[in-house]
C-alpha cells in the first residue's frame, strides 16, 4: 500500500539538467501539488520551460521564441522549484545542496487543494481588436499586416493556392500599409491583403459599417446586375422612390456597357486584387452582387447602358448599402416557400437540405419512402450544421469515408518540423431504411460555400448520385477570425477538406456532374434552371 508506506514521509528531489526531461516535469508536477520539495542544482534546463526556436535576424542579431510552454493542470506555468543552487560537484552529506534539501525538509509542506482541478485548459487572451479613433497609426497598421501574414504563412491549410510567393509578400506589402493614411487608403490595403490569399472565407468585416467602414465605399446604386455570357446585365431595377425618374429610363435585360465611362469589363479587373473569392465563380458572386456599382453613399454615378439596340445614359446617385440589400432582397423571382420537403410530380421527391433540421429527418423520410428518385437540393447555407452528415447516415447502406480534412499542426516556426494532422470523415449508416437504395440528384451552384459545401461532398460520398449546377465558391473548412487594427477582421481556412481520392474541395469547389450555365431569359424569367435540368435528366 503506496499510501501506507510513504504517505507519512516527507521528500525533497534535487535535480540537475542531466535528468530525463519527463521525470523532471513530473517531479515538477509534484511540487505544483504541494506534494513535495525541489531543488534544481545548476541552471534550470531550458526544455522545462518548454520549445524554443533560434533564428538570426538582420545585423547578426539572435533571437529565441518560445513556441511550447509547461501548463499544469490548474493552469498555472513555468517550473516553480523551491531553490535553485549553483552547480556544484560535492556530492557529500555536508554539501551546500544537501544542507539545503534539510532546510527544506524542516519546513511545512502547505496541503493540496481539496479540489485539485484535473485537465484544466490554458485559455488564450482573445486577441485584441486594436481600437481607434480614425486610422491606425503606422506601427498599429504594420502590427495587422505581421500578424495576418505570420497567420497565413504558419497556419494556412491553403498557402499553396496564392498567387505568388507568400514568403516574399510581407516586403510587398509594407510600403502599401505604411503610405495607407486615409480611412479610403487603410481600407483598400485591407481589401488587397486579405484578397490576396485567394480564399473566399477572407471576407473583410469592419465593426463600424460591415462590409465598409462608413463615408468608404458604402453605397450602391440602386441596380442589380449578373454577368451572362460574358456580357454584364441590369436584371434589377429596385424600388427606391427617391429616383424613379431616372430608374424608369432602364429596363431589365439591357446590356451595362459603362459606369462613370469605364468599361464593365475594365472595372472587373480593377477589382479582381480587391476582391475575395477562391475561384472565379466566387468572384463573380462578390463582385456582381455588391462591387459592381459601389461608392460613397450619395454619389453620382452616369450609366451607358444598351436597351433594344440604342445606348443611352442614366445618373442614379447610390443608397446605403443596407437599404440596396433590403430592396434586392424584395425581388423574389422564384421565392423559396415551404415545404421544403416534397412528393412533386412523377413521384420524385424534392429536400431542400439547408431549410431542414436533423429532429425532422425521421419523419421526412417515412414521407419520401416509396419515391424511386429523390432530389438533394443543397443550395444555400444550412441552418442546422449537423444536417450533412445527418442526412448521410439515413441514406449511406455501409460505413464508408466520404471526406478527408488535413490541419495544419504548428509545433515550430521551422517549417520543416511541422506536421499535418489528417481526419477522416466517416459515416455510420443509420438503422432507419427509408432513404436507401434510391437514386440520387444533387444540386449545386456557386452559393454554396464553406458548411455548404462539405455537405455536398458528404452527400455525394453515400448517394453516388449526380451533382447538376454551376461551381461552387471552393472555400471550405473551418473560417479562422483574425483581428486587424481600426475595428476590421477577417478570416482563412483552417483546414483543407478533401474528396477521398485527394481532389481538393478548395479553389475547385465540388465536383459538377452536369454543368448548367445561367441564361439571361431564365434570371428575368424566374426559371430555376438547375432544378429544371435535374427534373429533365429524370424524365
Amino acid at each position: 500500500d503506496t499510501k501506507k508506506e510513504y504517505g507519512t514521509r516527507r521528500f525533497c528531489f534535487i535535480v540537475n539538467r542531466f535528468v530525463n526531461i519527463n521525470t523532471l516535469r513530473a517531479i515538477l508536477a509534484l511540487r505544483n501539488r504541494n506534494l513535495c520539495n525541489v531543488i534544481i542544482d545548476g541552471p534550470v534546463p531550458e526544455y522545462v520551460y518548454g520549445d524554443f526556436y533560434r533564428m538570426t535576424l538582420a545585423d547578426n542579431i539572435n533571437i529565441k521564441i518560445k513556441t511550447t510552454e509547461l501548463i499544469y493542470e490548474d493552469g498555472t506555468t513555468g517550473p516553480d522549484p523551491d531553490l535553485i543552487l549553483p552547480a556544484s560537484a560535492d556530492t557529500s552529506l555536508q554539501s551546500a545542496v544537501i544542507k539545503a534539501a534539510r532546510g527544506l525538509l524542516q519546513k511545512a509542506i502547505l496541503p493540496a487543494s481539496a479540489k485539485h482541478p484535473e485537465n484544466t485548459v490554458y485559455i488564450r487572451k482573445p486577441q485584441s481588436d486594436y481600437p481607434t479613433n480614425g486610422v491606425p497609426d503606422a506601427k498599429l497598421r504594420l502590427l495587422g499586416l505581421f500578424n495576418f501574414w505570420n497567420a497565413i504563412q504558419y497556419f494556412s491549410p491553403n498557402k499553396d493556392l496564392i498567387a505568388y510567393n507568400w514568403d516574399k509578400a510581407l516586403i510587398q506589402f509594407i510600403p502599401e500599409f505604411l503610405d495607407a493614411k486615409t480611412d479610403s487608403a487603410y481600407f483598400m490595403a485591407l481589401m488587397h491583403l486579405t484578397a490576396c490569399i485567394n480564399d473566399g472565407h477572407s471576407i473583410l468585416i469592419s465593426k463600424r459599417g460591415g462590409r465598409s467602414p462608413n463615408g468608404v465605399l458604402d453605397g450602391n446604386l440602386p441596380v442589380g446586375a449578373d454577368l451572362v455570357d460574358g456580357k454584364v446585365f441590369i436584371t434589377a431595377v429596385l424600388d427606391d422612390k427617391t429616383q424613379q425618374a431616372e430608374l424608369s429610363k432602364l429596363t431589365e435585360g439591357d446590356e451595362l456597357i459603362a459606369i462613370n465611362g469605364v468599361p464593365v469589363a475594365k472595372l472587373a479587373e480593377q477589382w479582381r486584387p480587391y476582391i475575395v473569392a477562391s475561384n472565379t465563380a466566387g468572384f463573380n458572386r462578390e463582385y456582381y452582387y455588391t462591387w459592381l456599382t459601389n461608392g460613397i453613399v450619395g454619389s453620382q454615378a452616369t450609366l451607358t447602358v444598351s436597351s433594344s439596340g440604342k445606348i443611352k445614359q442614366v445618373i442614379l446617385n447610390r443608397i446605403k448599402r443596407d437599404d440596396y440589400y433590403s430592396l434586392r432582397g424584395k425581388i423574389l423571382r422564384n421565392p423559396l416557400l415551404p415545404p421544403y420537403c416534397k412528393i412533386i410530380k412523377g413521384n420524385i421527391g424534392y429536400m431542400r437540405v439547408n431549410r431542414i433540421y436533423t429532429n425532422e429527418l425521421d419523419s421526412l423520410a417515412n414521407m419520401l419512402k416509396n419515391c424511386k428518385s429523390i432530389i438533394l437540393d443543397c443550395r444555400g447555407y444550412p441552418k442546422d450544421y449537423k444536417i450533412g452528415s445527418a442526412l448521410a447516415a439515413y441514406i449511406a447502406v455501409k460505413t464508408d469515408t466520404v471526406a478527408i480534412n488535413k490541419f495544419p499542426y504548428v509545433t515550430s516556426p521551422n517549417q520543416s518540423k511541422n506536421q499535418v494532422i489528417i481526419d477522416y470523415e466517416i459515416i455510420n449508416p443509420n438503422n432507419n431504411q427509408n432513404l436507401k437504395h434510391k437514386k440520387y440528384y444533387l444540386l449545386a451552384d456557386e452559393g454554396n460555400q464553406s458548411q455548404s459545401e462539405g455537405n455536398v461532398i458528404t452527400l455525394q460520398g453515400v448517394t453516388h448520385g449526380i451533382t447538376i449546377g454551376s461551381t461552387t465558391a471552393g472555400a471550405n473548412g473551418m473560417a479562422i477570425t483574425i483581428n486587424l487594427p481600426g475595428q476590421y477582421f477577417s478570416f482563412f481556412s483552417g483546414f483543407g477538406e478533401y474528396y477521398p481520392d485527394n481532389t481538393p474541395n478548395q479553389k475547385l469547389g465540388v465536383k459538377i456532374d452536369v454543368p448548367v450555365a445561367k441564361t439571361l431569359n431564365g434570371i428575368l424569367k424566374g426559371d430555376d434552371e438547375i432544378l429544371d435540368k435535374a427534373l429533365a435528366l429524370i424524365d
